[in-house]
């Protein structure tokens, strides 16, 4: 590529707008360009720009610029799908085919940029959709893109530093006595047994890294997945939250993506049980 190639553009003093032509894109017909914006002198901006044009010089003939999203996006997942459990995989695949397939499928992976990655989440946002849909839509999209970075497809990951929808919280409100009644008759149990109520400390919602001199020590998180909560010891291990069950428990450990599919609302530092008195008690 040429030096001639690239543009300065003056926006404010000493603020330049580095652009660069990246080719037509073979399915839309559109243009593509690198755009940054460099503060300094103009010195400053033509030497950037100078670096920037002889590292795309042979970037603009890498698989990324021949490649559609979609072409590489089955790739990428023929090299996770060993890595992962088989429903995380038909996750991925069904996070990718309903909110970024039909949207930027058809791009080339080089002229994807952060603006219409947002827009992918603003849409999505419009609809209707959960923050937490939308952020694991980010979180697997993510993923894919900075795998393409390792691969010295694209030179910059477009899903970085954008704006996410914020998970809001509900207000608290306390239960009245039927509707403690009615949680009772249908808890899940956890490793504490049946819980009526637990105290939790909101503080605290990082697992700990040192170890700890008894079961007795070891703090306990209660967790908000997609349809429950659990109360369980915790590990992080690679960007995924690993649930604990008691050593007396005939339960598994459950690994969950997090914070994608997970949120500790913080540790438990009291517990309620037996709050309505067994009937044969109640009776005598």
């Amino acid at each position: 590529m040429s030096r001639k190639l690239g543009q300065i553009i003056a926006v404010r003093e000493n603020t330049w707008m580095i652009r660069i032509p990246m080719g037509c894109d073979p399915q839309t017909k559109q243009r593509s360009y690198y755009n940054r914006t460099v503060h300094g002198s103009l010195r400053q901006a033509q030497k950037f720009l100078g670096k920037k044009v002889n590292e795309l010089g042979a970037y603009i003939e890498r698989d990324g610029a021949k490649i559609r999203l979609d072409q590489y996006l089955d790739q990428w997942l023929k090299t996770v799908k060993s890595q992962i459990c088989s429903k995380t995989y038909e996750g991925y695949e069904s996070l990718l085919a309903k909110y970024i397939r039909p949207s930027l499928g058809k791009r080339t992976l080089v002229g994807i940029r952060p603006l219409d990655v947002q827009g992918v989440y603003q849409a999505m946002s419009d609809r209707g959709l959960s923050p937490r849909t939308a952020q694991g839509a980010h979180w697997v999209l993510n993923a894919a893109f900075r795998q393409a970075l390792r691969w010295e497809m694209i030179l910059e990951v477009p899903t970085k530093g954008l704006k996410l929808p914020r998970i809001r919280r509900r207000e608290m409100r306390v239960l009245s006595v039927e509707e403690s009644k009615t949680f009772l008759r249908f808890a899940l149990p956890t490793m504490y047994g049946t819980l009526a109520f637990v105290r939790i400390d909101s503080r605290q919602k990082k697992t700990p890294t040192v170890a700890w001199h008894s079961d007795h020590d070891r703090p306990i998180f209660f967790v908000e997945l997609r349809e429950r909560y659990v109360c369980s010891w915790c590990e992080m291990h690679d960007g995924r939250l690993i649930l604990i069950p008691s050593h007396e428990s005939k339960r598994r450990a459950q690994h969950v993506r997090y914070p994608a599919e997970a949120t500790i609302v913080g540790r438990v530092t009291g517990v309620s049980m037996d709050l309505i008195e067994p009937e044969n008690e109640a009776r005598a």
